[in-house]
């Protein structure tokens, strides 16, 4: 796996806007759901690119799917 270390460009004209609104929206929906701050983690997949698992608190379940392969996948 390759990771990025590069530093971060504060020139807002040469950012991915696209990631930057999403990211936003992740993080209000972050603030907003009480199983993403404080909820128990549930592994449920990790294989091929695809990361799979649970958040609970309460009454709160959130599935989380991350797929960081550049291409569709089905959990």
């Amino acid at each position: 796996m390759e990771i990025s270390r590069a530093p971060m460009e504060w020139n807002a004209k040469k950012w991915d806007h696209d990631i930057f609104e999403v990211t936003k929206t992740l993080i209000k929906l972050r603030k907003k759901v009480k199983a993403l701050q404080l909820g128990t983690f549930e592994p449920l997949k990790f294989k091929g690119k695809m990361i799979l698992y649970r958040r609970q608190y309460n009454n709160e379940n959130i599935l989380v799917g991350i797929n960081y392969s550049p291409t569709p996948k089905k959990a």
